[in-house]
C-alpha cells in the first residue's frame, strides 16, 4: 500500500508541475530562512555558556546618580572587586579585565596591528575557562610588562616554530615586554573577545591609582559568587559597602554609585550600555528576526493549503473513484498526508542547500562565522521533526480532510466544489496574508528612513574630508607638533589642529564642580589647540576660543551648551568650574555637535587648552584637506611619518568612516530585515497567486454565462477584484495598529530618530493592493480568456 500511495504521490507532482514548483520553492526559501535565523538564535543563545562556573559568574555594572545626571555603564574602577571579595562573604573571587584598544607589535623590522587588546589581573583564568596553551595559568600576568597572545597571533609572529614563551616584544613603541603564555583562540561565542593581552601588573608599575573606588572607572569586573547566594542579602551588603567607601563622600554633593549584578550568561542577549567590549543588546535583533521567520514559515504554510486546494478539483474524480472502489476516509487521508511529507521533505534537502549559499552573506553582515558544517547533528534532527514531520502534517491537515469529505455522488456528477460564499478558510487565509504583507512593508519603510536619518543627519561639524593621527608615546607632545608642522606646509590642508580626542573618540570622563551649582558632574574633557574648532568646522554661539599659543590659556575652559543647561547658567562666559581645586574660567560657549553616535544624547563637555596633558592620553593630529586632492593624502602622511618615526607604527582614521562605524549594527540589521521581510512578502504573494487561482477555477462557469449575458472583461475583472479590495481593508485595519506598536516601541529605543511617517500606512496598504490586483487581474484575465462554449458543454 505505501509502494501505492508513493506512485500516486509521484503522478501527481508530475501531472502538476508547475503547483509542485511553487510549492517546493516557497517551502525551500521558507526552510532556508528560517534554519539561518534559529541557527543564529542558537549561536546567541550559547554565548558565555561554555565557562565551567558560568552559572555563578557575574558582572559589575556602575550606576552613577547625581542632580540631573545618571550614567549606566559597565566598568568600575580598579579597587571595587578585591574590596568586595574581601569583605562581602558570598563573593569568592573576582577579576578585572580593562578594554586597550588596537595595540601595534614591532617583530624582525615589522609591524603587526592587533585589535582587542585587553589588560587582564592574575585571577583571569581562575574564573573563565579561556585554555592557555602554553604557560602557567596562575603566573601570567604575575609580572609588569607580561604578555599573553592568542594561538593565530603567536603563530604569525613566530612561524618559525620557537616557543613564543620567554620572547621579548616591542609593544606600542616600548621595549621589553616579555610573552608569557600562549592562550587558545577566544570563541566566537564570547562577549570577551581578544587577540592580545597583558598584564594588570603593568598599570600598578606606572603608577595609575588602582586603590580608590571613584579613581579611574575604566574596568570591567566579574565575581564568582557562592552557589547558595542571596540576591537580596548581597545587594544590601554590597550597598553598605559601597556607602562606606564612595558614597559618603558623595553625599555631599546629592550624587552616589549604585553596583548591580548581571549574570555573565545574559550580557549579550540582554545589555543595552554603552562602553560594552562587543555588541550586546542582541535580544531585540533576535525577536525581529524570529518573528519574521515565524510569518515566513506560517505563510509558506498556508501557500501549500491554498495552492493543494486550488488544485483539488483535477483530483476529485480520482477520490470519487477510490471512495467507490472501497477506499475509506483513513485511507485518503493517509494518502494526501504522504504527498505532503514528500514535499516538505524535498522542500528541507533544498533548502540546507539555499542555507549553504546564503550563510556567507549572513555572516559578512552580522560579523559572524556560523557554518552548517559545524552544526551539531541533533540540530539537524531537530529541524527535521519540526519542518517535515511537525509542520508537513500541520500543512498537509486541512487538505487531507477537505479531501477525504468529498462525496462520491456530487464528484462523479461533475459537482466538485463547495460554494464560494460558504468556503469561510480562503477569506481566513487571504486576510492573514493580507496583514503580514501590510504589516511587513510599513515596518520596512520605518527601518529604512530611521537608517536613513542617521546617514544624513547633522552632527553640528563637517566629519567629511577629516583625518586623524595617533601620536603615542612618552613624547607624544612634542612629535605631534612636529608631525603638524610637517603636514601643515602641504597646500591641500586646509586646516591642521592637535588635540587628546575628536568626535568618534570621546573616553575620557572627569568629575567638575560649578560655580552657583551644589551639584558635580561627571563631564567629558578634551584638550585642543585654538586650531580645533576651525578644523572642525564646528561653531561658536558665546564668547570665544583660544587663541593665543598652546601652554598660555592653561586657566581657561571652553563648554558646550548642553553643559551650560545642566548646570543651569544663562550667562556662562566667564564662569569658574574646578577639577581638583584647579579652577578654569569659562571663555566660549561651543554650539553642541555630536561627538558620540545619535543613539546617545549629546553630553556634557569641557575643552581646555593644550599645555597640561590628562593622564594616560595621546595626542591626535586632526587634518582637513582638500577633497580634490584626496589621493595625495594618504601617502604624504605615511612619508612624513616614515620620515619622522621610521621605528613607530603608524594609526590613522576618516572621522567619516569612525562616525559610520557607530551604525554599522543597524546598518546590517536593516539589510537583512529588508531581505527577509522581501522573501515574507514574496512569498505571501505566491499565496494570494494560489488563491486567485483557486477563485477563478470555482467560478469558470459563472465567468461564461456573464460574457454569454455581455458582460465585458473590465466589468468581470472589477467584480471579481471587489472581494480582495473588501479584505485587504479589514487586513489593514489589524495590520496598521500593529505595526504601529512595534515600530514606535523601535523607534524609542533611539535618542534621535524620526517622527513616526504615518504615509507609511497608506504606502504598505497601495503596494499590497497594488501586488493583489496585478495577480487578481492576470487570473480573472486567463479565465475571461476561455471561450465559455467548452466551459458551459458540461451542462
Amino acid at each position: 500500500m505505501f509502494i501505492h500511495y508513493l506512485k500516486t504521490a509521484y503522478r501527481q507532482y508530475k501531472s502538476n508541475r508547475f503547483f509542485s514548483l511553487i510549492n517546493i520553492i516557497g517551502l525551500a526559501v521558507a526552510m532556508a530562512v528560517c534554519f539561518i535565523i534559529f541557527l543564529y538564535a542558537s549561536h546567541e543563545f550559547s554565548f558565555d555558556r561554555f565557562h565551567e562556573k558560568s552559572s555563578n559568574l557575574y558582572r559589575l555594572n556602575t550606576e552613577i546618580i547625581s542632580p540631573g545626571q545618571t550614567i549606566n555603564s559597565p566598568i568600575t574602577s580598579a579597587a571595587m572587586g578585591p574590596d568586595m571579595s574581601e569583605q562581602i562573604p558570598e563573593i569568592l573571587n573576582y577579576t578585572r579585565i580593562q578594554t586597550g584598544g588596537d595595540v601595534s607589535v614591532f617583530k624582525d623590522d615589522e609591524y603587526y596591528s592587533f585589535s582587542n587588546a585587553l589588560v587582564a589581573d592574575e585571577n583571569f583564568f581562575k574564573l573563565f575557562s579561556f585554555k592557555l596553551v602554553e604557560g602557567n595559568p596562575s603566573a601570567v600576568f604575575n609580572e609588569p610588562k607580561s604578555v599573553v597572545i592568542n594561538k593565530e597571533n603567536a603563530d604569525k609572529l613566530f612561524p618559525e616554530g620557537i616557543s613564543p614563551v620567554g620572547q621579548t616584544l616591542r609593544i606600542n613603541d616600548q621595549d621589553g615586554w616579555m610573552v608569557t603564555g600562549v592562550i587558545e583562540d577566544c570563541p566566537a561565542n564570547s562577549h570577551i573577545q581578544y587577540d592580545i593581552l597583558t598584564s594588570f601588573a603593568t598599570l600598578e608599575a606606572i603608577g595609575q591609582n588602582v586603590y580608590e573606588w571613584d579613581a579611574y572607572i575604566s574596568f570591567n569586573t566579574y565575581v564568582l559568587l557562592d552557589e547558595d547566594f542571596d540576591m537580596e542579602v548581597l545587594n544590601k551588603k554590597t550597598k553598605d559597602l559601597t556607602w562606606e567607601k564612595v558614597n559618603k563622600q558623595l553625599e555631599q554633593y546629592g550624587a552616589k554609585i549604585m553596583l548591580s549584578y548581571v549574570p555573565i550568561t545574559g550580557i549579550r542577549l540582554h545589555s543595552n550600555l554603552n562602553y560594552e567590549m562587543a555588541e550586546t543588546g542582541t535580544i531585540t535583533k533576535l525577536r525581529w528576526f524570529l518573528l519574521v521567520a515565524i510569518f515566513i514559515l506560517f505563510i509558506a504554510g498556508f501557500n501549500y493549503v491554498n495552492l493543494t486546494i486550488a488544485s483539488s478539483n483535477k483530483r476529485a474524480k480520482e477520490t470519487g473513484l477510490r471512495k467507490v472502489v472501497g477506499a475509506d476516509k483513513p485511507m485518503i487521508r493517509k494518502q494526501f498526508f504522504l504527498e505532503t511529507i514528500i514535499i516538505t521533505g524535498i522542500s528541507f534537502l533544498i533548502s540546507l542547500l539555499i542555507a549553504e549559499l546564503l550563510m556567507p552573506q549572513f555572516n559578512m553582515l552580522l560579523a559572524l562565522n556560523l557554518s552548517l558544517a559545524t552544526t551539531p547533528i541533533w540540530f539537524y534532527g531537530m529541524a527535521f521533526l519540526i519542518f517535515v514531520i511537525f509542520f508537513g502534517m500541520a500543512a498537509g491537515l486541512y487538505p487531507a480532510f477537505y479531501m477525504a469529505k468529498f462525496q462520491p455522488a456530487h464528484i462523479l456528477k461533475g459537482d466538485t466544489w463547495i460554494k464560494p460564499g460558504n468556503f469561510s478558510l480562503r477569506k481566513l487565509l487571504l486576510t492573514l496574508q493580507f496583514i503580514v504583507s501590510v504589516g511587513l512593508i510599513v515596518c520596512t519603510l520605518v527601518v529604512y528612513l530611521q537608517l536613513n536619518f542617521f546617514r544624513t543627519q547633522d552632527y553640528g561639524f563637517d566629519h567629511d574630508n577629516l583625518l586623524a593621527m595617533m601620536v603615542g608615546g612618552q613624547t607624544n607632545d612634542k612629535d605631534s607638533e612636529l608631525l603638524k608642522q610637517r603636514l601643515a606646509s602641504y597646500p591641500w590642508v586646509e586646516s591642521i589642529s592637535r588635540c587628546s580626542s575628536f568626535p568618534g573618540i570621546m573616553e575620557y570622563q572627569e568629575g567638575f564642580e560649578f560655580e552657583d551649582s551644589p551639584n558635580p558632574m561627571i563631564v567629558h574633557h578634551m584638550q585642543a589647540d585654538r586650531y580645533y574648532l576651525e578644523t572642525l568646522k564646528a561653531s561658536l554661539i558665546d564668547g570665544r576660543f583660544f587663541n593665543a599659543e598652546d601652554g598660555t590659556e592653561l586657566e581657561s575652559a571652553v563648554i558646550n551648551q548642553e553643559l551650560a543647561r545642566r548646570v543651569g547658567w544663562t550667562d556662562p562666559v566667564g564662569k569658574t568650574l574646578t577639577r581638583n581645586e584647579r579652577r578654569f574660567r569659562v571663555i566660549g560657549v561651543v554650539k553642541d555637535y555630536h561627538f558620540e553616535s545619535f543613539h546617545n544624547p549629546v553630553a556634557p563637555l569641557v575643552i581646555t587648552a593644550l599645555g597640561h596633558r590628562l593622564p594616560y592620553t595621546g595626542f591626535w593630529v586632526l587634518i582637513r584637506h582638500d577633497q580634490k586632492a584626496s589621493s595625495e593624502v594618504i601617502p604624504a602622511i605615511e612619508k612624513e611619518w616614515r620620515s619622522l618615526f621610521p621605528d613607530r607604527a603608524i594609526h590613522y582614521g576618516f572621522i567619516s568612516q569612525i562616525m559610520g562605524d557607530y551604525y554599522e549594527v543597524e546598518n546590517n540589521f536593516g539589510k537583512l530585515f529588508l531581505i527577509f521581510s522581501s522573501l515574507a512578502i514574496i512569498i505571501a504573494m505566491l499565496g494570494v497567486l494560489g488563491l486567485s487561482a483557486l477563485s477563478a477555477r470555482q467560478r469558470m462557469k459563472e465567468i461564461a454565462v456573464r460574457k454569454v449575458l455581455g458582460a465585458s472583461a473590465h466589468g468581470i475583472v472589477k467584480k471579481f477584484s471587489y472581494e480582495y479590495v473588501i479584505l485587504i481593508l479589514v487586513a489593514a485595519v489589524i495590520a496598521i495598529p500593529l505595526a504601529y506598536y512595534i515600530m514606535d516601541k523601535w523607534l524609542a529605543g533611539f535618542a534621535y530618530s524620526i517622527s513616526f511617517p504615518y504615509w507609511t500606512f497608506a504606502a504598505g496598504v497601495i503596494i499590497s493592493g497594488a501586488i493583489c490586483m496585478l495577480i487578481v487581474s492576470i487570473q480573472s484575465l486567463k479565465a475571461i480568456s476561455q471561450n465559455p462554449v467548452e466551459t458551459l458543454k458540461a451542462e
